[in-house]
């Protein structure tokens, strides 16, 4: 595929080393291999795509260091091979100038000064005592993890025999199952555009339907907006522990580094938005649609869908 542009294979449970092939796609702008397992080392046939902009190889097993030939990528904009088994020193030249500790998370082995935050490489007379310090460095974790777990089981054995055990206060369980971002994946036909429901503030929403035949509709945040960190946590805080009958239903969340989202029940009605604008010109002078109190209330005089009474 000499003329493809992008490949992503992420997320699957591919293996063994990268092919050396890859050299081939002498046009290739975009490559993402991360979540898989291939290991061994980076091969050199990636410093030969000369067009490559954005690499990614992040959550993988691939050990040795990281080669300088990657130096050589002019264009070279994101990369990221975090959660790794690399080692040694971070080439210094390149695209390496403008790169963060980010791109190298997960890599205890790697060091390079010049990165903010990385440990600078030792030398060949200090080996010894780095090697001894990490040792004393891993006594001294151990101590400390085995007083916090200490203290914990105390606090525990301590509130369950001295607190108040008499006072029964109501609790409500309300079960999250698990679903992974590839059910969600394949429930949406890849989040295609097909299954868009509708676009907000901080992401969009696609109606999908889990193997078990579940209608759902997923809330896909977009990451580069800050305040969608903000909306999903509190989303999940509220609508996770919130029950009634005017509420959509959250039925589970789905978070890991590249994707956050929220499932909920599927809702057949359409939106709010539908009921008071103009559809199939159905509408009053003004863009209102015509609904009287016969139409949006139940048989208590009640309007379910907005929550209120007419008292």
């Amino acid at each position: 595929m000499e003329m493809v542009q992008g490949i992503d294979l992420s997320g699957n449970q591919l293996s063994s080393f990268i092919p050396s092939a890859i050299a081939s796609c002498s046009a290739l702008e975009y490559l993402d291999l991360s979540h898989n397992i291939f290991e061994g080392p980076i091969t050199d046939s990636v410093s030969k795509l000369r067009n490559l902009q954005e690499l990614d190889i992040s959550n993988n097993k691939l050990s040795g260091t990281i080669p300088e030939s990657l130096q050589n990528l002019t264009v070279l904009t994101i990369l990221n091979v975090s959660f790794n088994l690399l080692k040694g020193e971070i080439p210094k030249a390149g695209p390496f100038t403008k790169l963060t500790a980010s791109s190298f998370r997960g890599n205890p082995e790697l060091c390079g000064q010049w990165i903010f935050s990385l440990p600078a490489c030792p030398s060949a007379g200090s080996s010894g005592r780095l090697w001894n310090f990490h040792k004393l460095f891993k006594y001294i974790t151990f101590v400390i993890s085995f007083l916090v777990v200490y203290c914990l089981y105390v606090s525990l054995l301590y509130r369950y025999f001295f607190g108040k055990r008499n006072v029964e206060q109501p609790s409500i369980e309300f079960p999250h199952p698990r679903i992974s971002y590839k059910e969600l994946s394949t429930a949406t036909n890849g989040f295609a555009k097909g299954n868009l429901l509708g676009v907000g503030g901080v992401g969009s929403v696609y109606k999908g339907v889990l193997d078990n035949g579940t209608l759902i509709a997923v809330k896909a945040l977009n990451l580069e907006d800050e305040a969608a960190h903000k909306s999903f946590n509190i989303e999940c805080q509220v609508l996770g522990k919130t029950r009634h009958r005017n509420i959509i239903k959250l039925i589970t969340s789905c978070s890991n580094l590249d994707f956050k989202g929220l499932v909920f029940e599927f809702m057949s009605n359409g939106s709010l938005e539908r009921h008071l604008h103009c559809d199939a010109g159905k509408c009053n002078i003004g863009g209102v649609c015509k609904m009287d109190l016969q139409t949006s209330t139940d048989s208590h005089g009640r309007c379910p869908w907005l929550g209120i009474s007419p008292s």
